[in-house]
């Protein structure tokens, strides 16, 4: 009885065949926008705010300074160039510029200081439960900066990666949590408006 043998073996079903090549996977810098979305969404709502909440600083620092408020302008003009260094700061880190990564963390860090000598001079539930709250909110966000996700996107030449594609950086918790506490911030000037009348 004849029968016939195949002499051609595909390559990966053979025993003998060498091992096929490891597919590389990358690396932990490797751009994948879909990936870095959430990552760039939070950096950006970051520095939104910190452009908001530093104009509001500003004009509030200007408006004082121009009706005498009972504070004097020795005072309040170094405010109003520290406000405007953060509208310069949180624009640029909108932007996703490396630098500004930085100069938040400086600022972020001063803050915390500040926020731990307001405990030690005045310890009690008053400072404490605030200095908390601002402690993790402060931590939280330096994640967000320098965590894996944020550290990729302030590698080399993401920006100039990026598509064309909206970065919905409105659904970060990064921009929802600020924006209920303005809101809030803002009822209860009108509620308090409102009672006066």
């Amino acid at each position: 009885m004849a029968y016939s043998t195949s002499t051609h073996r595909s390559s990966h079903n053979s025993p003998y065949a060498p091992p096929r090549a490891q597919i590389k996977q990358p690396q932990g810098g490797a751009f994948m926008r879909d990936r870095d979305l959430a990552a760039e969404g939070h950096v950006m709502a970051i520095g939104l705010w910190t452009r908001v909440f530093s104009a509001l600083g500003v004009l509030g620092a200007v408006l004082l300074l121009a009706t005498g408020g009972g504070i004097a302008a020795p005072i309040l003009v170094p405010v109003i160039a520290i406000a405007c260094f953060g509208v310069l700061l949180g624009s640029h880190l909108f932007d996703l510029r490396p630098w500004a990564r930085w100069g938040y963390l400086v600022v972020t860090v001063l803050q915390l200081l500040n926020l731990g000598l307001g405990v030690l001079t005045n310890p009690g539930a008053g400072q404490l439960i605030p200095a908390l709250l601002g402690g993790g909110w402060a931590a939280a966000q330096l994640w967000a900066l320098f965590g894996e996700g944020g550290s990729r996107v302030f590698t080399e030449g993401y920006r100039e990666r990026r598509d064309g594609r909206r970065v919905p950086y409105w659904t970060s918790v990064f921009f929802i949590l600020p924006a209920i506490g303005l809101g809030l911030l803002l009822l209860a000037v009108v509620f308090s408006a409102v009672v006066r009348l």
